[in-house]
């Protein structure tokens, strides 16, 4: 494909798009994972998240990519990629289960920070003064939102950190991926491997199946749907920027997060997590507008 000047310009706003649309959907799907932790074993929740997406996705993809679904051409990365989201499901749904929503998640945005750095160091990729500024920023956001006052669940804080340390593994393997890996066979196989590593541990669970309600089993197939789109968002992002260039737009996750936990579960945030949220949308804005090294 020829890149035309009309492309490079509208690839980087592409990208954002779907990065912003990635989030609200992860959003959503932390936003129903916390609400049915409380009544079902976590392992039980995280692994209808990811078997009902494989059996979406297979139903949809397979008829028409065949056996393209599942090739890879680096294989023992791609599954490392799965076991990083794995991993940071896992912790993220127990920490969910002991912490507020919007709290939660942004203590998990110290990873775009560090993937940030992590893609200067090991995928060499330039990052604009800009890019420096804004990540900082929206640093500094989630800061004033995750202040010593809080009163957070230290076991909640520790669970969410080890998520930030496989988080930004899985966003750092992404970008290194995409050169290499369709988009569909990244998903596909962090699906299965999900919906087998989590399947494993619910077994000897003690799963009410008597007390599902027919609400509740609208929102497993939800969680199931949002975070399916959400990882083919975000994946598919990656092919329209850098990792640099994408990692502070992520913090809109925070925002949709605080708006859910506010309409769901009527956590509504004070003045000082406000003027972060704000902060934060507005470093996010900036990067992606100004943030790319050709725009110094």
């Amino acid at each position: 494909m020829i890149l035309t000047s009309s492309n490079l310009i509208y690839r980087p706003i592409r990208a954002f798009v779907y990065v912003a649309l990635a989030v609200l959907a992860f959003a959503l799907s932390d936003a129903i994972t916390k609400h049915l932790t409380i009544n079902y074993p976590v392992s039980i929740v995280v692994f209808a998240r990811y078997a009902i997406g494989l059996i979406i996705l297979s139903a949809l993809s397979h008829p028409s990519n065949g056996r393209h679904l599942w090739s890879t051409t680096n294989t023992l990365l791609v599954v490392v990629r799965a076991f990083c989201l794995v991993f940071a499901s896992l912790t993220l749904g127990f920490a969910l289960k002991l912490m507020p929503l919007a709290e939660t998640i942004s203590i998990v945005y110290l990873a775009p920070l560090l993937v940030m750095i992590a893609a200067k160091i090991f995928l060499n990729e330039r990052v604009s003064a800009t890019g420096w500024f804004s990540a900082i920023c929206g640093f500094i956001g989630v800061i004033v939102i995750v202040r010593p006052s809080s009163g957070l669940n230290s076991f909640g804080v520790a669970l969410v950190l080890i998520n930030v340390i496989f988080a930004v593994a899985y966003h750092i393997l992404t970008r290194l991926l995409t050169s290499s890996e369709t988009t569909l066979a990244m998903l596909f196989h962090t699906l299965w491997i999900g919906s087998i590593f989590f399947g494993a541990l619910s077994i000897g669970s003690n799963f009410p199946s008597s007390n599902l309600t027919i609400f509740d089993t609208f929102l497993f197939l939800i969680l199931g749907i949002c975070a399916m789109t959400g990882h083919f968002l975000f994946t598919s992002a990656y092919r329209y920027a850098p990792a640099s260039q994408l990692a502070p737009v992520n913090y809109l996750h925070i925002v949709w997060a605080s708006g859910l936990g506010w309409i769901i579960f009527n956590q509504v945030p004070t003045t000082l997590s406000s003027i972060g949220i704000m902060l934060i949308i507005a470093a996010g804005i900036f990067a992606a507008l100004y943030g790319s090294p050709d725009k110094r």
